[in-house]
């Protein structure tokens, strides 16, 4: 496929030999001139084992090789070096332990490494009054990540605790994802023999590179054996991650000082955004040089709007969408981002309220999909069963699994053994089945205790006088002492915060009935590739949408309470980065949402104010909602053919 490049992107490509620093902003095609350039180095002849490419997420590699499975063949594509930081690492690791004949340590998920370091901190005798697990486990991701090799930095007992944190790593034959680069750094170092197997790659080619840390720097070093033929693509306003080690300013330096011939590039034309959207983009960092656009796709708009509160915010998101996908905008083309995934669970509320399909960025689960949320609804399932047993309904069909899912949550000690027995033959737990638990010989003294408390515990709900399915919810918190342990879980916080918002939810309805036919509903309520994409700002780095709506643009949402805490009365810089790259992801409609008042999950309000940072985008690019602006076609266009045209324009030019 003959592709479009402007001068700069082909000065890029055709860049031969010698370190190349490209800084490329949003819709620059800093992806397209990587890809051109690997392609054309392959059908110039150099070896695709000698060239490797490094991009900061999986997907991204995946994509890449994708397209160039389309250029240049699966075959060629299969030699080349297409991955991520972490995935060079984790083979250096294995071909040192199989060079050593040793058993290859698995890599341990984020959970996993939660639960052995409050092991670590257990065996060790710290109490989470001092270090929450959570807390803790943020501090070691920074000391690794940032590659501190001296523990005196930090506390006694938090040395204490990496140290046996490290040991259990070890005895358990598991690896830490945040260790691999260091590890490997120093199979490079000491291992001469395997640093020279790795020694093929002559042809080096960085994206994202403003969020690589010191420690990986090094590792890019190594891998290039002294040689100096690297590509590095950046924007500087893109810098999100100095929480994980990175630090592009003193990285540029530290870069320029290795390659004093450096050639630099900073590309220009912005083919993705509608000109208000890049000024509105450029204001959040004017002090980069690389925001500085000339814009290729119109006029675009900047629309904002207040809402009296963030239910009203997520009512306000749906229906407008509603609207565009009535004038024929697919919704593959919306996105909602958000600061962080806690802000959620009410936008998700409202899309599936309306049964508008979604697809979730980041996150594998649904809010209607959570354990806490799936096991509270079974639990309000399983009295109201329990009314209806007592009033002479027998297999009441609002059962659904109720038991099954609440018997032993919070824990009691029915493992999926004693489960099984309970069960029998039967598809699901009965109440009669629990009924009947509480006498059989069959099952442990223990068992049988577990389902006579449990019982109990539904009888004398169930015996209540409630209606109102969240006064029920409330009760069932405060009586289960099931948040206690949650507190001191990973994902706790965030589970109860989002029990809290079911129950506010919850509060919507008259009726326990309505309340149980709705969640049947919701729980089954599916993801959609064909959705819109719902995700953190974060989690849309690199990606691109027609509309985008930023929700929560609020003060202490983003910027972020915590950056505001950091720079103490300063400026929140890489705050400032998070709203550049959420501006940037919307290609023609950017719609910015505050509201004045957060509903809190459990009920209370909190005053909110809209973000400072909207004061930054100068007046004339932002209009207030109206949904005349809302119209994203071109003149004697249909948005059919203007969607079908767009898709194939930016294939072409882009990728």
């Amino acid at each position: 496929m003959e592709v479009f490049l402007n001068n700069l992107q082909k000065q890029a490509v055709l860049h031969d030999r010698g370190p190349l620093f490209v800084l490329a902003g949003p819709g620059t095609g800093k992806t397209r001139i990587l890809v051109e350039r690997v392609r054309r180095m392959v059908k110039d002849g150099y070896p695709p084992e000698e060239i490797c490419l490094v991009t900061f997420t999986t997907k991204a590699a995946d994509e890449i090789r994708h397209r160039l499975s389309r250029d240049i063949g699966k075959d060629l594509v299969e030699h080349l070096n297409v991955s991520t930081l972490h995935s060079l690492a984790l083979r250096i690791m294995i071909a040192n332990e199989r060079a050593h004949q040793r058993k290859v340590p698995e890599i341990a998920d984020p959970m996993e490494c939660y639960g052995l370091l409050k092991r670590a901190m257990e065996e060790i005798g710290i109490s989470e009054n001092i270090y929450s697990a959570t807390d803790l486990q943020n501090r070691l991701v920074w000391y690794k990540t940032t590659w501190q090799a001296d523990l005196s930095i930090l506390p006694l007992p938090m040395q204490e605790v990496i140290r046996r944190y490290s040991q259990i790593l070890k005895s358990e034959s598991k690896w830490d994802l945040s260790d691999l680069i260091a590890h490997a750094i120093n199979v490079l170092e000491t291992e001469p023999e395997l640093a020279l197997a790795f020694s093929s790659i002559h042809y080096l080619m960085v994206d994202e590179f403003q969020d690589t840390s010191r420690m990986e720097y090094k590792f890019l070093k190594l891998l290039l054996q002294g040689g100096d033929n690297i590509m590095m693509v950046a924007a500087a306003a893109q810098s999100i991650y100095t929480w994980r080690g990175a630090d592009f300013q003193a990285l540029s330096r530290e870069v320029e000082k290795d390659f004093p011939q450096m050639e630099r590039i900073v590309l220009r034309e912005n083919y993705r955004c509608g000109r208000r959207i890049i000024e509105a983009a450029a204001s959040m960092t004017p002090e980069e040089d690389e925001v500085r656009l000339n814009g290729n796709r119109g006029e675009g708009e900047v629309l904002w709007n207040e809402l009296p509160d963030n239910y009203a915010e997520a009512n306000f998101i749906a229906n407008t969408i509603i609207n565009l996908h009535g004038q024929g905008v697919p919704l593959t083309h919306i996105a909602i981002l958000f600061r962080s995934w806690r802000q959620a669970s009410v936008i998700e509320q409202a899309l599936v309220d309306r049964k508008i399909p979604y697809k979730l960025f980041g996150e594998n689960r649904r809010f209607y999909e959570r354990p806490e949320i799936q096991e509270l609804v079974a639990y309000v399932q399983a009295i109201q069963a329990l009314r209806d047993y007592n009033n002479g309904v027998s297999d009441t069909p609002i059962m659904k699994g109720a038991i099954d899912r609440i018997i032993n949550t919070p824990p009691r000690g029915i493992g999926p053994r004693s489960k099984k027995l309970i069960r029998g033959n039967a598809v699901e737990i009965s109440v009669e089945a629990l009924v009947r638990a509480m006498a059989r010989k069959d099952l442990r003294e223990q068992v049988r205790t577990a389902a006579l408390d449990l019982f109990n515990l539904l009888n004398r709900f169930a015996k209540m006088e409630i209606d109102r399915p969240s006064e029920l919810i409330g009760k069932l918190l405060e009586e289960t002492d099931w948040i206690r342990p949650l507190q001191q879980e990973l994902d706790g916080r965030q589970a109860i915060n989002r029990m809290r918002t079911l129950q506010e939810e919850a509060a919507t309805y008259r009726f326990v009935e309505g309340f149980l036919n709705t969640m049947s509903e919701k729980v089954s309520f599916k993801m959609d590739d064909d959705g819109l994409a719902l995700t953190t700002i974060h989690g849309a780095k690199g990606l691109e949408w027609s509309v985008v709506f930023l929700a929560g643009f609020n003060e202490y949402e983003l910027p972020s309470a915590q950056a505001l805490r950091e720079a103490a009365g300063g400026d929140p810089v890489e705050e400032r980065h998070v709203a550049h790259v959420a501006f940037s992801r919307a290609r023609d409609l950017l719609l910015l949402s505050w509201y004045q008042d957060q509903i809190r999950p459990d009920g209370r309000l909190r005053s909110m104010s809209r973000s400072s940072f909207v004061g930054k985008i100068p007046q004339e690019v932002l209009r207030e909602f109206d949904e005349k602006y809302l119209k994203i076609a071109r003149d004697n266009e249909s948005l059919e053919d203007y969607y079908a045209s767009d898709e194939e324009a930016f294939e072409v030019l882009f990728g």
